[in-house]
C-alpha cells in the first residue's frame, strides 16, 4: 500500500471533506414533534405499562426488545403526518429524501396511495442492480420526487443531491447513521442551502 501511495502521489490530489467544507452551501436542521393518533398512543402505554418494569429490573436484554417496539410503534403512528410534510413540500416541485429504520415503515411510506408513482425505496434487501436504477431515478426523473431509505442500506455511496431536503422519520441507535444519511444531499455538487427535519413523536422514547 506504501508503494501504491508513492506511486500515485504525484498524479492525485485528494481533498477531504473538510477541506472544501468552505465551499459547500450552508446546512440546517430542525425538529417537528407530532402527536401519536389514539390507536397508537394506546399500543405504546400498553406495552410499556405492561412489560416495563419487570423488563427494566432484570438484565434479560428483555429491555431492548421493549426500546425496538417502542420506537416502532411510534414510527408507524407518524406515518400519516409526514407523508402530509412531503406531499406539501413536492407541491413546490422540489424533491426529498426520508430516512427510516426499519423496512416496513421505508415500505409503508414508498407505497403509501398519496405518494403512489413519486417514490422509490433501498433497503438491505434492495438488489445492486435496482438500487442504481433508484438512484438514477430520483437524480433524473422529474416525475420520482420522493427517495425513501433504510438509513444503513442508503446511508452510503448514494449521492442524491437532485434534493437539498430530507426527513428523518426514525432514530438509528447513534448519530452517525443519521449523518452518514444527510450526507447523501450534503456533499459536492450540492448548490443549495440543506434542510433536515427529525420528527419526534411527542411523550415517547424517542423524546427521551
Amino acid at each position: 500500500l506504501d508503494e501504491l501511495h508513492r506511486e500515485l502521489k504525484p498524479y492525485m490530489i485528494r481533498r477531504t471533506k473538510d477541506q472544501v467544507l468552505t465551499e459547500l452551501p450552508p446546512i440546517h436542521t430542525s425538529q417537528l414533534f407530532v402527536d401519536l393518533p389514539p390507536k397508537y398512543r394506546r399500543q405504546y402505554e400498553a406495552l410499556m405499562n405492561k412489560k416495563n418494569a419487570e423488563a427494566f429490573s432484570t438484565r434479560s436484554g428483555e429491555h431492548l426488545n421493549i426500546i425496538e417496539q417502542c420506537k416502532q410503534i411510534a414510527a408507524e403512528g407518524k406515518i400519516e403526518e409526514v407523508v402530509d410534510y412531503i406531499c406539501d413540500y413536492i407541491e413546490s416541485g422540489d424533491k426529498i429524501i426520508v430516512g427510516c429504520w426499519h423496512r416496513n415503515i421505508v415500505d409503508m411510506i414508498a407505497n403509501h396511495k398519496r405518494l403512489k408513482g413519486k417514490t422509490v425505496s433501498i433497503t438491505g434487501d434492495t438488489p445492486n442492480k435496482k438500487r442504481d436504477q433508484a438512484v438514477e431515478a430520483f437524480m433524473h426523473d422529474p416525475q420520482i420526487t420522493v427517495f425513501v431509505g433504510n438509513l444503513q442500506a442508503a446511508g452510503e455511496g448514494l449521492t442524491l443531491t437532485s434534493a437539498h431536503h430530507g426527513i428523518i422519520v426514525e432514530y438509528g441507535w447513534t448519530p452517525a447513521e443519521h449523518k452518514q444519511f444527510r450526507d447523501r444531499i450534503y456533499r459536492m455538487s450540492q448548490t443549495k442551502s440543506v434542510n433536515f427535519v427529525y420528527v419526534i413523536a411527542n411523550n415517547t422514547i424517542e423524546v427521551d
